[in-house]
C-alpha cells in the first residue's frame, strides 16, 4: 500500500513570504520552495516510493550495511579518499535514517567492526 501523493500548497503563506523577502545566501532554498509542487508531482513521488520501498528491502537484508563497507574497502584500495575522512562524511550523512538507534554513530561501529576484523586477520 502507498500512501497517498504528497499536495503541497503552491503559494507561499505570509510567513513565507516574509522569511523569502529576507533570505540573501540560500536562494537555492527559496527556489526548492517555490517550486516543490514541481518537483515533487504524482510521476516522481512514484519512483521515490519504489526508492524508498528499494532502502527497506536493502536494510531488511543488512545490505545498507554491506555497501559502505564495501563503499569503504574500494576508496581505501583506490587511494581516493582516506578512510578517516570518508568515515567521517559517511558518520555525518543520513545514510542510517531512522536506523540508527542508541547513538551509535557509523564511526563508532565502523571503527569497532574494523578493530573485530584485525583481531581475526591477526588470529
Amino acid at each position: 500500500m502507498q500512501p497517498s501523493p504528497w499536495q503541497p500548497p503552491v503559494e507561499l503563506s505570509e510567513q513565507e513570504e516574509h522569511i523569502v523577502k529576507k533570505v540573501r545566501k540560500a536562494k537555492l532554498f527559496v527556489f526548492l520552495r517555490k517550486h516543490r509542487h514541481e518537483l515533487f508531482d504524482q510521476a516522481f513521488q512514484e519512483e521515490l516510493a519504489t526508492l524508498v520501498a528499494f532502502r527497506k528491502r536493502l536494510i531488511e537484508a543488512h545490505m545498507d550495511r554491506r555497501l559502505l563497507e564495501r563503499t569503504l574497502e574500494i576508496a581505501n584500495q583506490s587511494q581516493a579518499f582516506g578512510p578517516r575522512a570518508l568515515r567521517a562524511a559517511l558518520d555525518s550523512s543520513p545514510l542510517w535514517g531512522a536506523e540508527m538507534v542508541c547513538g551509535t554513530s557509523l564511526k563508532a561501529v565502523l571503527d569497532r567492526d574494523g578493530d573485530q576484523v584485525g583481531q581475526r586477520e591477526e588470529a
